[in-house]
Order: structure tokens, then C-alpha cells, then sequence
């Protein structure tokens, strides 16, 4: 009976990544689409920059957001340099047992920006990408960041903090020892 369940559930999955692959397949044509009936020019320019960098221009414009910064299109320096220039010091990825963060941006005030399921390593190549987008005419670029000021529809996935990245992990620890407490005393009761 196990090994029909297990079975089920590898066809289903199976089924699940095709059905992925074949929409990610739909949105490249659109995208292609899109591409080919704009006009050429500065229009075609922009839409291009726009699907090239919208992860990173995504990423940025909530990460700034979170942390009141304006700014990011006319930034002309390294990656490492805009994110000094915003007050981070540096990105991790929290591996603290129940934290709902995934990644952390550590500030230089002492508090943090906590991330809720965002792209984990990507954010590792966003150095690179950087680069060619910086390379960009300002007003391409300042493009592609209203574009993605306006797409970000969900805030909430960037929370600031202004307690430290320890003190914050240290008050999981202790709920977590609590409520472990609690579950042990509601146990001894039954």
C-alpha cells in the first residue's frame, strides 16, 4: 500500500514538473511576443532591460523600500557599494531553526532587514548583474525601477527589524524552549 502511495505521488510530481515546464515555456513566447510588436526604439529598449533585470530591480527596490531608501536608478557604483550606500553591511541566509526568514540584511545601525522566501542564491549573482545594468542610460534604468516599484504588490516580504540578528535569534530560542516547556507539562497532565 506504501509503495502504490509513493508511486502516486512521484506520477504527480512528475505531472506537476511538466505542467512547470510547459508554462515557463508560454511565458518565454510571451515574452518573445511582446518583444517583437513593440516598436523598435527606446520602447523595445526599455521592455527588454525591463525582463532582463527584474529580479535584481525587484530585489532592490523592496530591500530599499524596507529600509527608507531612495535612489537606486541614478546609483552608479558597484553592487557592494549601493548596498553599503543603503546601510547594509552585509546578506545572509538564516539557517536559525524556526526564524520565517530566509535571508537577513544586515544593517549598520544594528538591526536587520528579514527576507520571507526570496530567491536565495540569486541573490549571490546579483553582483554580476549589477555591473551590465549600471551600464545602462539612466533613464533605461530608471525605467526598469519604476517598472518594479510598481509590480512589487506584496511589502510584506521584507520586514525591518531594529533589534540585532543575535538578539532576535536568542527570543526564538526562548519561545521555542517554552513552549517546548509547556508541551511537557500538557503531556504529564493527560
Amino acid at each position: 500500500m506504501l509503495f502504490q502511495r509513493i508511486l502516486q505521488e512521484r506520477k504527480e510530481r512528475a505531472g506537476d514538473n511538466k505542467k512547470s515546464i510547459d508554462i515557463v515555456g508560454r511565458i518565454e513566447e510571451l515574452k518573445s511576443a511582446v518583444l517583437q510588436a513593440l516598436p523598435k526604439g527606446r520602447e523595445r529598449d526599455v521592455a527588454r532591460a525591463v525582463v532582463r533585470y527584474r529580479r535584481l530591480a525587484d530585489f532592490i527596490t523592496r530591500l530599499a523600500s524596507a529600509i527608507g531608501y531612495k535612489g537606486i536608478a541614478q546609483f552608479s557604483g558597484s553592487y557592494r557599494e549601493l548596498l553599503n550606500e543603503m546601510g547594509v553591511v552585509d546578506l545572509v541566509w538564516d539557517d536559525e531553526a524556526n526564524s520565517p526568514y530566509y535571508m537577513i540584511a544586515i544593517l549598520t545601525d544594528g538591526g536587520f532587514v528579514g527576507c520571507h522566501e526570496y530567491l536565495y542564491p540569486e541573490v549571490d549573482d546579483f553582483a554580476q548583474v549589477w555591473k551590465s545594468f549600471v551600464s545602462l542610460e539612466d533613464s533605461i534604468r530608471e525605467a526598469v525601477i519604476d517598472a518594479a516599484g510598481e509590480m512589487a504588490n506584496d511589502e510584506s516580504e521584507f520586514e525591518k527589524r531594529t533589534e540585532s540578528l543575535a538578539d532576535y535569534h536568542n527570543t526564538i530560542r526562548e519561545a521555542d524552549a517554552a513552549e517546548s516547556v509547556v508541551r511537557r507539562r500538557v503531556r504529564r497532565l493527560e
